[in-house]
């Protein structure tokens, strides 16, 4: 399941395997492509972890971060959310892709 693998990406992350963790949340993305429930811890630990995932779990992290907003078009909320990621990295790609999209306060 979609949980499951993204359970796998956090202990690899705490292990410190970034490597592993980046193919764990790529597997819970593909099982589970939109899966509403995941959203906010999915993309919290994708953004938490922007500079060590790889370019294919950059992009799905970034798919499902636009089909979220035009899904429940609250921007307020998607902001908070990016406001409240602690890695740079991960906060200003969250920003400029939420800008992109047209998210507005």
């Amino acid at each position: 399941s979609g949980s499951a693998w993204l359970r796998r990406a956090a202990v690899d992350a705490a292990a410190g395997r970034d490597k592993a963790a980046a193919q764990a949340l790529e597997r819970s993305y593909l099982v589970a492509p939109l899966q509403t429930g995941l959203f906010r811890a999915r993309t919290v630990f994708a953004f938490e972890r922007w500079d060590r995932l790889t370019p294919a779990a950059r992009e799905q992290a970034l798919y499902h971060l636009g089909a979220e907003l035009r899904l429940r078009g609250k921007p307020k909320r998607f902001i908070a959310l990016a406001n409240s990621i602690r890695n740079p990295a991960g906060r200003v790609g969250m920003a400029l892709e939420l800008t992109a999209l047209g998210a507005r306060p």
